[in-house]
This record gives C-alpha cells, structure tokens and sequence, in this order.
C-alpha cells in the first residue's frame, strides 16, 4: 500500500483492464470504475499516514496522466472505422495537474495540440470524444471535470489548435493571464515530443527576457483584478469572512501561487529554472536564486503544505469540489481532528500561516509608499482591497470621479496626491467610502483650502466620513469662519441657520474633542421657543419651562427639547395654542412632553396652581430632582409666581438620599447590561445623582443649576473636592456628544469610530478607569 504509482505503473494497469473487451461503453465504465478504487487507495495512504503529503499529490497527477491517455486511446479506437488512426496529438495538462499537484477533487484544465493543421477535424473531434469520455457523468460517475476555458477564444474556439495556430494567437492576442496560465502548462498525455516542441513555441510569449516598470506593473495590476473576487460572507465568529476560502481567501493557496507566477513571469525568460516548475520547488529555486529570504521560503514552503492538506481534508468528503472551510462549528472540530489538531489549535495556527502569507504577499505585490491615486483602475482597485476597503470598485470609481473635479479646478497633481494619501492613512477604513462619496460633493477649492490646516483637515475629513457632505456643501462658509478664527454666532432663527450652527458645533468638537462647550446651540434654542411662543400667545397667559440639558445650557446636536407648557389660568382653553407651538417647534426640534404632570397621561398644558397642587401632593422624588434642573424659558405673565410653584417643590420635603439611590438603581436595572456610558455604575448619571444628593443634603441646591455648577457649590462649600468628578463629566460628556454625531441614544456599540472621531486610543479602557473613580465617590456618598 505504502508504494508511490507512476503514471507508467497506472498506464499499464489501465490498459490490462481495457484489453479485456471491445465494447467502449464498458472500457469507459472501467476508467471510472478504475479511477474510483485507485482514490480510494490513495486517500487511505493519506489518512494512515503511509506516505507524505507531496507524494499523494504527485501520485494523484500521475493517476489523472494516464486516465487521460487511455481516455484519449479509447477515443482513437472509436474513431478508428470513420477517420482512421493519427497519433500527431499532446494534452497538456495546466494548473495542478501541470503542476503535478492535484486535489482528490480538481477540474483538470486542459489543451490540445496537434501536428497538422489540415487534419484540424479529424483532431478537435478526437478532442471532444476524449473529454466526453472523462466529463460525462454515466454509471459509476464521472472520470474527471474537465475545463477546457484556458484555451485560446474559451468556450467559442475549436477543442484543438496546431503548434502554428497557438503560436500566431499567442503573438497577436494572447493576454497577461494567459502567460501566467501557461507557466503551469505540461504534457501529461500523447505525443510527449509534440508537447514539448509546443512549449519551445510558446516560451517567447510566456518568458520575457527583457523586463520594464510597466510590466511589472501590468502583473501586478493583473493580480489584483483576479483576487478581488475572493471575499465570501461569513458569520461564524472563529475565522474572518476573508479568510474562509481556503485558496482564494486572504493568506491563502492562491497568494502563494501568485507570488511564485509573478517571479516565473519576470524572472523566468532569464532564469530556465523558473520555466514550467511546481509550486514548491519553485519557492526553493527562488530562495537559490537570492529572489526570496531563507525564512520567506521556509514559510512559503510549510504553509502551502498545510494548506493543501487542509484543502484535501475539506474534498475527502463526498469528493466536494470547494475550497471554504466548515462554518459549524463541530465540522471544523472534525476538520481540526483530521489535521491532528484540536479546534482552539487549528484556528490559531491557520490564523496564524495566513496572515504570515499575506505579509509576504503585501511585500511584494503592495506599495508601502503613497496613496496610487493616479494609477491604472486595478492599481487602486488592489490598493483598497489589499488594505481592508469593502466595495474596492465602488470606492475607486468615487475616488476617480473625485480626482477629476479637482483636476478641473487646476489643482496640481502633486496636491491631490497629498489630499487623497493624508485622506488614506488618516480615515478609518470602513468609512472610507463614505469619506470619498463626500469628496466628490464639496467643491475641491473648499477641500483645498481645509488642507492647508491639517487640524482643521482631519475635522474636516471627519464631518465627511459620517455622511454629512450634503449638508456641510450648504455650508462652506463655516471651513473660513474656523480658519480665521471666527466665533459661531446666528442671525435668524431658521432651519437652515440651526443646521449651520450644528455643523459648526460638530466640526468644533472634532478639533478639540474635549474641550468645546456647545452653549449656542442652547442659546439659539431659546431663543426659538421664544419666538414660537410669542407667535401664538396673543393674550400673555402661556409659559415654558425648560429641563434637563436644555435648561442647564448643555444642549447638543441632535438634542430633544424637554419641556412643559403652563398657562396662568384655564389651560383647557389653551390646548389648541399649545399644539400649534409644537408643531411650530417640531420644524427642528423633538418635542418630548413627558415631564408634564402625570406624564403621557396628563394635559399637554397645565395652570399655574395645578401645577403647585400636583407638586405638593402627587408628584414623585425623582420629579425634584427632574425640576431641580428646570429653567423658565418664555413667559408670558409674572415670571414669580411660576418661579415660586417650582421653588417650594424643590425646597419642601427634599429627596433623601435614600430615595435618590433608588432612582439610580432602578435605571441601572432598566439598562441591564447596555453599554451605556450615561446610565451605568459610574457613569454620567452617578455624577449628576450623587451632586443632587450633596447639595440637597446641605441645603445649597439651588433651580437650573448644571451637573458641574452644582460640582463647583459643593466644592466651595467644602464638602467634597470635586475636581476629579468634573474633569471625568466633561470628559464623559464630550465622549457622548462625539458618539451621537453618528448614532443615537448613550448605548455605545462602536468604539473604533467613536476612536477615532475623538482621536483617541483605548478610549474603552480610559472609560473603565473613570468608572472605577466615579463609582468608588458615589458609594461612599450613599453609604
């Protein structure tokens, strides 16, 4: 069992067997039949391990060599009566089988060549009885998938070429990816001397012996229009989606096999070594030749083992033509088995072998320099792909499109360049597409200008990458007002002048992520509930109060306004009024209502005294502590007697500190295990509770105060020292408003861009650290 078969030792097998009848049908059946138990030995030598690795595929090849010179015997004996007999014909094998690598499951790839181009008939049907004889899937199977799609013209040409007919399409049409085909090609079946004498015709296409930058650069592009196609979607969390396909995906069969083609390719018409050579000796001959470093070959050469293996274990079963790894996960545990190797190992060592592959391969085949932004489409096509970019092709025909507003700007080539390479390095990866689509909005002058600051560009560049290039081309203005050093400031209240002031705000806090104070926002605000009222309250009987961050001056992009509606008397009479106020706000604003009097239930606009009664004898503690940050925005009567409900709710009876822990607590049930940098132990909501709790402790609370207002009260009190509580709220703030600029809510999902939107690094862990300092405060306030 333990012999290696060549294809003599196969050929004589076959033919023994074929002797034994007359009938095609059964010699047929018998090469498949044959094909079948030789398999099956061969896979047993595999899986006892009688043998090495390299010897199962070269007996594989052997076994497929002489299949396909008895099928071509068969063929010739069928044909015999009607075109008599001609031996002037060669297969050659291509890919693995030239290679002599095959799989238990490979297509072979073939060509056939012939001596005499007037028999051209006689020989193309020869072909096709020949391929008939191993494709067709009759009793017992099939011999072997064959794909005959290498040869010149594919699908639509003859079967069967003369040594002259490839010759001349190979000097007039042959392409790029025929070379690198050919590099595999071999005579595995026929007239050996003709196959021979085809390779010696065709070595001037495939080996140049004089090389230029734009060659090289015309296989490289070649390479990246091929492995674009290798990404599969997965959703099994152990490998990523790149690397799932064994060959095609990152790391894989194919980079290796690319590396080892592109130095065929150039370095073959000088180096007759490098001509039609298999993968591994191959990678040897390179490591000789000083073309790869001694641990590049010794990494290639191990790692194209195992990943063959890997390959001929996925195909042992079923003989299933593919190359994706098991995505259960108990078939990958058996897939591990079979490698001698448990599932954390595999995974580790696959990981492992890849991403060393794919180092090599970024090596040779990746320009570490600039951003190719004025190279051929498949250069920067490849560029992206090889650098994590998803849509490669979308991506670069946005960038293309881009390159040329700019180029019809007059902007210099050498200045695109730099904007498109800083663009690169500098945006996070999967919003890179968004940032380009964003390119090809703004006018390139603007993009021009931002650049010249590179702050200022890298916020600019932020704005971009979260979708907002519509909005912000409505308001270029606001790049010169930051250049020069201007101030945010509105000069009507609009919907258009809200969403430049937002813009502003937004481009503000990515220049200095933690420092800038959004105050404008709150002001214009104001302002527009004051207009909106002032609209409708013809008779000076309404009012609005403010809360939460719009009371306190912290309101922020994207904010809802939290308010409620009190009339000086007969509210019932001012419904309508109200609703029209609303809607009137709602052009810019969320309206949220529901700090009303019995929230959703209540009326959306209360009297005065309802409202004194509902505090003195309904509402709930959290509704101080709710009120505590209120704020009268309009109103339309005496300002004192709305002022005067709010201060004897606040004042008369304050929540304990016991029921302020409470409201803590149960929001933190509410939350469960959400990330929510508002809600969570040691969170925003901490520092708020336990500054309410202290100053309603000491009696310095005092309406409308903000979180760190009441902080500095407590500090000039000499309570507690505050400091460290301030810092980390400004800090947990500034990381909130950042995060809502692309998402809603406080449940944070998406650090990495939440990252790089604040410039920061392990920004989760300096997170857990202020969470740690906050918490330990808060317990020691509420013991």
């Amino acid at each position: 069992m333990t012999m290696e078969k060549t294809k003599d030792d196969f050929y004589t097998d076959i033919l023994h067997i074929l002797s034994k009848t007359d009938n095609h049908k059964k010699r047929e059946y018998y090469l498949r039949q044959y094909r079948k138990s030789e398999y099956l030995r061969i896979a047993a030598k595999e899986i006892i391990k009688a043998t090495d690795f390299i010897s199962i595929m070269r007996e594989l090849s052997y076994l497929a060599s002489a299949l396909i010179d008895a099928a071509l015997w068969c063929a010739k004996e069928k044909l015999k009566g009607r075109y008599g007999v001609d031996d002037g014909i060669c297969v050659i094998g291509m890919g693995k089988l030239g290679n002599m690598e095959l799989n238990f499951s490979s297509d072979i790839d073939l060509l056939f060549v012939h001596n005499d181009a007037e028999k051209s008939n006689y020989f193309n049907r020869l072909a096709q009885e020949t391929i008939s004889i191993l494709n067709d899937n009759k009793e017992g199977g099939f011999v072997y998938r064959v794909d005959m799609r290498l040869r010149p013209g594919g699908k639509s040409s003859a079967l069967s070429l003369s040594v002259d007919e490839y010759e001349n399409y190979y000097a007039t049409f042959g392409q790029l990816w025929e070379k690198m085909a050919l590099t595999k090609a071999y005579p595995v079946a026929g007239d050996y001397e003709l196959g021979f004498l085809f390779l010696e015709t065709i070595k001037p296409f495939v080996y140049r012996k004089s090389i230029d930058i734009e060659y090289i650069q015309e296989i490289r592009s070649l390479m990246f229009k091929i492995k674009k196609y290798a990404h599969k979607p997965s959703s099994f969390e152990r490998i990523p989606i790149e690397k799932v396909d064994v060959k095609k995906g990152v790391g894989g069969i194919r980079e290796i096999e690319f590396i080892v083609n592109y130095f065929q390719l150039v370095y073959g018409g000088n180096i007759k070594e490098l001509q039609h050579i298999g993968t591994l000796d191959a990678i040897n001959l390179l490591c000789e030749k000083g073309l790869i470093e001694k641990q590049e070959k010794e990494l290639l050469y191990s790692a194209y083992l195992f990943l063959r293996r890997i390959e001929h274990k996925i195909q042992l079963l079923n003989e299933q033509q593919t190359q994706s790894l098991p995505l259960d996960k108990k078939e990958l545990e058996k897939l591990a088995r079979k490698l001698d190797l448990n599932l954390d190992a595999f995974v580790k060592k696959y990981l492992n072998v890849t991403d060393r592959v794919h180092e090599i391969f970024k090596k040779i085949f990746i320009s570490n320099n600039r951003f190719p932004v004025f190279s051929a489409d498949e250069d920067i096509e490849g560029f992206l792909y090889e650098h994590g970019i998803n849509n490669a092709a979308t991506v670069s025909n946005l960038i293309k499109s881009a390159v040329k507003k700019f180029l019809a700007k007059d902007i210099k080539r050498s200045q695109i360049e730099d904007i498109f390479d800083y663009a690169f390095n500098y945006v996070k990866k999967d919003l890179f597409e968004t940032c380009m689509g964003g390119l090809n909005i703004i006018n390139p002058t603007y993009t021009t200008l931002a650049f010249k600051q590179r702050q200022v560009f890298e916020a600019f560049l932020k704005v971009l990458s979260i979708g907002l290039a519509d909005k912000f081309s409505k308001h270029l203005d606001l790049l010169e007002d930051i250049l020069l050093g201007e101030m945010l400031n509105y000069n009507e209240l609009s919907i258009f002048e809200h969403e430049r002031l937002s813009l502003g705000v937004i481009l503000h806090l990515f220049l200095k992520p933690f420092s800038y104070s959004p105050n404008i926002l709150s002001q214009f605000a104001f302002d527009f509930i004051k207009k909106a009222v002032s609209k409708y309250d013809k008779d000076n009987v309404l009012a609005v109060v403010g809360y939460g961050k719009l009371a306190t001056g912290e309101l922020f992009v994207g904010s809802d306004l939290d308010i409620v509606f009190v009339a000086k008397q007969d509210a019932y009479m001012y419904t309508s009024t109200v609703q029209k106020i609303v809607k009137e706000l709602k052009q810019i604003y969320e309206v949220d209502l529901r700090l009303r009097p019995y929230g959703d239930k209540g009326s959306i606009v209360v009297d005065v005294d309802y409202l004194d009664k509902y505090f003195q004898n309904n509402a709930w503690p959290w509704e101080k502590q709710a009120a505590q940050k209120s704020r009268i925005i309009y109103c339309g009567f005496d300002e004192s007697l709305l002022y005067g409900v709010y201060e004897r709710f606040i004042f008369n009876k304050p929540p304990s500190k016991g029921d302020i822990y409470d409201m803590k607590r149960k929001i933190e049930d509410a939350k469960g295990k959400d990330y929510d940098i508002k809600s969570f132990k040691g969170g925003i909501s901490d520092i708020e509770f336990l500054a309410q709790a202290v100053c309603f402790e000491n009696g310095c609370v005092k309406l409308g105060l903000s979180t760190l207002e009441l902080l500095d009260l407590i500090e000039k009190k000499g309570i507690i020292n505050t400091d460290k509580l301030k810092e980390i709220y400004k800090f947990y703030v500034s990381t909130l408003n950042v995060y809502r600029t692309f998402a809603k809510g406080s449940v944070i999902k998406n650090f990495e861009t939440l990252e790089f939107l604040c410039g920061k690094q392990s920004l989760k862990e300096e997170i857990e650290e202020h969470r740690k300092i906050v918490r330990e405060i808060f317990e020691k306030v509420f013991e």
